[in-house]
């Protein structure tokens, strides 16, 4: 029977991380993450855990709304296992709890690696923008950010990763997942971003890994938004709460001092609505690919625009021979 501590949670915002860290974690033979599956905790069949069901039909039994997770993972073990998967740690990546502080008070009985990102390029990134309108307004989400990674230190049993830290400093992150998780993760997550699987894996069940390229790029040593703030006095009173803890997100703090710094940010709130445009000089995103994908994706414009010419060449030489 499994107990708590190999039941693993990634918790963190969207574009913080997570993926990349769920790809880390899945290249050890001994654990198993889904991907981006909220099992127990929607009414609603979300689309990865939909796709592991169209690998796995006869996992259906596995699934019910409201299962609690010590239930839920030991039966996926199990289940596993007879198809020759015997893993030892089971979990899932859940980053659309990263703003929702209640989540994590939820699965404060488990293992979570909590991923984080510096705020001041989080709030600039193309998909941020896109997904939570920080053109409009910035304050509101960012202090919601921010009191759910304040409430992660409440945790105990959470190790906090900046995703700075997987780009810039991999070999550390490794050695953090080995001490937190006690389980040795070399050779296994040397080269995390080029472990691939056999066909009919479990670890390809869910059919993300193709489709979400952060996962792949590795410590690439390059951020992929780069930001110059604007002076104003909403970033004077929030900025020294944030940087308190990101600069070292694995510090003790007392819980009253993080419960105040909560109120703190919370009355911040009087700054809203402060769009992008009023809080930073300058944003852009860069797009980043990794290598490989790179040559493959301009291989097949190259294909595409060679087909494209050969119609045209084709449409030609009709009308010369008519």
């Amino acid at each position: 029977m499994m107990n708590k501590k190999e039941i693993v949670f990634v918790l963190g915002a969207s574009k913080t991380g997570t993926t990349a860290m769920t790809r880390m974690l899945n290249a050890h033979p001994d654990i198993f993450i889904l991907f981006e599956s909220s099992i127990g905790m929607s009414s609603q069949l979300d689309k990865y855990t939909a796709r592991f069901l169209g690998t796995y039909p006869d996992s259906r039994p596995l699934f019910s709304y409201g299962v609690t997770p010590d239930v839920f993972y030991p039966r996926l073990q199990n289940f596993l296992a007879n198809k020759g998967y015997p893993f030892k740690i089971l979990g899932t990546d859940a980053p659309l709890f990263g703003i929702n502080a209640k989540p994590i008070e939820i699965l404060s009985q488990y293992q979570v690696v909590y991923m984080i990102r510096n705020i001041r390029t989080w709030l600039a990134k193309n998909a941020t923008i896109a997904e939570y309108f920080t053109d409009n307004d910035i304050v509101c989400l960012a202090i919601d950010y921010t009191i759910a990674f304040l409430k992660s230190f409440l945790l105990p049993r959470a190790l906090k990763v900046r995703m700075e830290d997987i780009i810039r400093q991999n070999d550390t992150i490794i050695d953090a997942l080995s001490s937190f998780l006690d389980v040795p993760m070399r050779p296994y997550l040397d080269e995390w971003w080029k472990v691939s699987f056999s066909k009919g894996h479990p670890k390809l069940a869910q059919q993300w890994i193709e489709t979400h390229l952060s996962g792949s790029f590795g410590p690439r040593g390059v951020e992929d938004t780069e930001v110059k703030l604007a002076s104003h006095p909403f970033w004077d009173q929030f900025l020294p709460i944030f940087d308190t803890y990101f600069q070292d997100p694995n510090i003790k703090v007392d819980e009253k001092v993080i419960l105040a710094d909560i109120e703190r940010l919370k009355a911040l709130k009087r700054f809203s609505p402060l769009g992008l445009k009023e809080t930073y000089l300058q944003f852009k995103t860069i797009q980043l690919y990794p290598r490989e994908h790179l040559r493959k994706k301009i291989t097949k414009q190259i294909g595409k625009e060679f087909k494209r010419a050969r119609g045209m060449l084709k449409l030609l030489m009709r009308e010369l021979f008519k």
